[in-house]
């Protein structure tokens, strides 16, 4: 990698090595770039499919990059913010190991926050949006370890929502109805993961110590997650009668409906991790495909 900086001095290029090492090795555990980048896509889609005609791309670009650069540093701050509970639960992660060195990335959250910011200066609406934004999740992180872990997947997943109206601000200038319910619609499906994502039972939590969310039930977990399915559901039905002309939006939204009500089953005669994780893992499915599906018969139709 070294190659790549000999025009530096080597103090500045030792420091550029250090801290792309520290991105990548970070995104590698983490946040898999790919993974990531895929998800910015899906999640952009979901205020393109609202629009009447393809977007400009390089505007469609640029809201793809916002999408991932945000993505990425909440799941950075996330994790800087719990390092202490991390040590506890999980050591052998590289950021409370020290594998990982926490300083290069707590300087490249300002660089991505700067850079995701410069991107969009000919749209105001926008950029006043993204900084709001950021100015929201930098109070969230400021002051998490005193909110209650159980209100905690909604205030963070929220970006969702945000990241839709965001799109929609940046390809039309307004905020929509349709953005609000397409983004509503993720917004309680990710809430919904988050919460089937914590399900522990005793045995769980004997092989790996609890986190703080782990002082309420793992019944009270899975009722909450259901209630956030169910609600999500209720909402793209919503969306596939009176917001989007596209029955591909509804029929794989019935799909991934009847397939995670079988995993619901499942996990509430099994609340434990095993029964959550199919659940889990295909509930970030349930409302990312039908998203990807419509989008696709959106660009025939245009």
């Amino acid at each position: 990698m070294s190659k790549y900086f000999n025009g530096f001095p080597f103090g500045v290029r030792d420091k550029r090595i250090k801290l792309i090492k520290a991105i990548l090795d970070f995104s590698k555990e983490r946040s898999p770039l790919w993974v990531t980048l895929f998800i910015s896509f899906v999640l952009t889609q979901s205020s393109v499919i609202s629009l009447k005609h393809l977007p400009d791309f390089t505007t469609w670009i640029v809201s793809i990059t916002f999408s991932f650069l945000l993505l990425f540093l909440l799941r950075l701050s996330d994790d800087i913010c719990d390092i202490p509970i991390d040590s506890v639960t999980d050591p052998d992660r590289g950021l409370p190991s020290g594998r990982i060195p926490e300083r290069p990335l707590r300087k490249f959250r300002w660089i991505a926050i700067a850079f995701a910011l410069a991107i969009q200066f000919d749209h105001s609406k926008a950029l006043i949006f993204s900084f709001m934004v950021f100015i929201y999740y930098l109070l969230f992180f400021k002051f998490k370890r005193s909110i209650s872990p159980i209100l905690q997947p909604a205030l963070l997943n929220v970006c969702f929502l945000f990241i839709t109206i965001h799109g929609t601000l940046l390809f039309t200038d307004t905020i929509s109805l349709d953005s609000l319910m397409i983004g509503g619609f993720l917004w309680l499906g990710a809430i919904a993961h988050d919460y089937a994502h914590t399900v522990r039972d005793r045995t769980d939590l004997i092989k790996r110590p609890p986190s703080p969310i782990h002082r309420h039930s793992p019944k009270m977990l899975v009722i909450l997650s259901s209630v956030c399915y169910f609600l999500s559901v209720l909402m793209g039905g919503y969306i596939s009668f009176y917001l989007l002309p596209y029955w591909s939006f509804f029929i794989t939204l019935l799909v991934t409906t009847c397939y995670i009500l079988v995993l619901e089953i499942n996990l509430w005669k099994k609340p434990n991790m095993s029964s959550a994780r199919p659940f889990y893992v295909w509930g970030f499915v349930f409302f990312l495909a039908p998203i990807l599906i419509a989008s696709v018969e959106f660009f025939f139709k245009s």
